[in-house]
Order: C-alpha cells, then structure tokens, then sequence
C-alpha cells in the first residue's frame, strides 16, 4: 500500500478541558474510582493512597497503616481500590492482600501463585493473567476463594513465543460484565464474560495483525529480551458502560503528522457489536503523551506523567452512559 498504516479514522469532537492537576513527582498509576474519588497509587511511594475528590478536584494523601509490616515487596506491588475493598497485588512474591478502605492493614491473603496482572471481579473473585509453562503462553484464569479454575481451551492466541506476542492488559467495565484483554503489539481485543468465555474476538481499526518484535536470547541463554524495539499499537484502553476506549499508538492515513505528534489519540468501539465508532484527541503534555484515562460521569481524567488533566466529555460519549 502506499500509505503508511492502510486505515483512516472518523474524528468527533474532542473532550473539553476543564482543570490541570500538577501532581509534582513521576511514578503515579490509577488504582481506582468510585462516584466520588479517583484514587492514585505510587510506585515511587507505594504505601500512600493519593485521593482526589471528583467534584472539588482536590487532592489528598493517606497512608496505609502498619505498611512496613504486609507481606508485600512494595518495589513489585501495586494497589487496586474498588470501594469498600482495597487491594495490594504482588504477582512476584506472591500475595494477594485484601482489606476495607475503612479498617487498614490490609488482613486478608487471596492468592499465592505467581501471575503478570490481576482484577478483582468481587470479594474473593479475581481474574489473573499468569503463564501456563505446558502452553508455552500467558493464559487467562478465573479464581475463585483461592481456587484457580481451569479454562476449557487457550484463550490468548500465541504468534511467536507466547510472552512477548501475547502481552497486553486486562480491563473490567462495572459489575464485571465484560472483560476486556487488549493486546499491545497486534489490533486486536478479546471481550469475554466473567466466567472467562468468549464472546467475540475484535479488532482496532489499524492493519497491524502480526505482533511485530524482534526477540533474542542472553549471552547464557536465560533469558529473552527484545532484540529491538517492539512496535506497539495499542498502548492501552479503558471500559465505560458499552464502550471501549482504546489509546492507538498509530498514526492514520487521513491525520497529518503534526496533528499525530501534538495530540494523543483515543478510538472508542462498541463493546456489543466491537464496531469501531469514531476517535477523539487528547492534548499531549511537554511532548508526552497520557499513561491511562478513567471516564466517570461526564468527566474523563487522564494521567500523564506527573499531571492529570481533567475533562467533560462531548455529547456523543455522555448519551453511552
């Protein structure tokens, strides 16, 4: 083809900005939300729960208490808050640890066996993404009080050495009526139910099928490493009631390049059909371009490096909610 990517994007009207966050240090992650609170988490300073208040934008700090004494290697964890339970998530030690927002430490261990991520789909209920060493590939498996269920059949499709080619990010819109596995180095989606059965296989609208990287081995044969730099196309997404909100790595045919480099840009599909909708742009921030997004209401916030931005969306995305 003679373009450079073969596909082309329908533009809508971009979200309008309403604040500017500066959080000061590098290092945040979104841990989670509620109808009233984003919470951020540190990797910098993992013990501290960062809060900001949905309707006066401000934001405080808590610390978990008796943090020093959890089971967790903080440098490995990460924190997932679904009000009323708190989570710390620690797939190398491992531990799942649970707790209430309201009665810290965190008391109660869900899980001991190694995985890459994990989402809390209820109290004692967890989807894991982990290796499965007869495969040869990362796997998708359903926990339940403690107990991994086994998967009927291979649910992530394997192109080359099952870790690399099929890395990518689990999601969860509310109730857990669909998760979502995105993939990052190919254009696709896998959009299941909570009993990890598929309902359908979708694909980003770009053309790139083929996870394209370049693997290679230790000098002593331990382990692999990108051989160069992979080509990532979906850097990652977020589910909102029936739509999926999907960050594109890649620049379409019907966009200029500077358009592309001045702005990051957001494709949303219908998470019923997977039918791709339209995509809208998000302002990148000294050149870079936003880490992960949360749509609440009619705000979507966003969280670049050491900023959040936060925006009310346009008409066509609050009627989908």
């Amino acid at each position: 083809m003679q373009t450079p990517n073969g596909f082309t994007r329908r533009m809508s009207q971009s979200p309008s900005k309403i604040k500017t966050i500066d959080l000061k240090y590098p290092h945040y992650y979104i841990a989670g939300f509620d109808s009233s609170h984003l919470y951020l988490g540190s990797y910098s300073a993992p013990a501290l729960i960062n809060k900001l208040g949905l309707k006066d934008l401000a934001l405080t700090r808590e610390r978990i208490e008796q943090a020093e004494t959890l089971p967790i290697n903080w440098r490995q964890s990460s924190l997932v808050i679904q009000p009323p339970f708190i989570y710390l998530m620690d797939g190398g030690t491992p531990n799942i640890l649970r707790g209430r927002l309201s009665m810290q430490p965190i008391p109660v261990n869900e899980w001991r066996h190694g995985f890459y991520q994990a989402i809390p789909l209820a109290e004692a209920s967890f989807i894991i993404c982990d290796y499965d060493s007869l495969l040869q590939t990362r796997t998708l498996h359903n926990i339940r009080e403690g107990i991994k269920q086994e998967t009927a059949k291979p649910i992530l499709q394997k192109q080359h050495d099952g870790i690399f080619c099929t890395d990518g990010r689990l999601y969860a819109n509310e109730n857990a009526k669909d998760i979502i596995y995105l993939y990052y180095y190919r254009n696709q989606f896998i959009c299941l139910d909570s009993n990890l059965e598929i309902k359908y296989t979708g694909n980003t609208i770009d053309t790139n099928s083929i996870a394209k990287i370049k693997l290679e081995e230790s000098r002593n044969g331990t382990a692999t490493t990108f051989g160069a730099p992979p080509r990532i196309v979906n850097k990652g997404g977020f589910v909102a009631a029936n739509i999926f909100y999907v960050l594109s790595n890649l620049q379409a045919d019907n966009e200029t390049k500077d358009e592309f480099q001045r702005n990051c840009v957001i494709d949303r599909y219908d998470l019923k059909t997977s039918r791709y909708l339209s995509s809208f742009y998000l302002p990148r921030i000294n050149n870079k371009c936003l880490n992960s997004l949360i749509i609440s209401g009619n705000l979507l916030i966003a969280l670049y490096e050491r900023h959040l931005q936060v925006f009310r969306l346009g008409m066509e995305d609050e009627r989908h909610h």
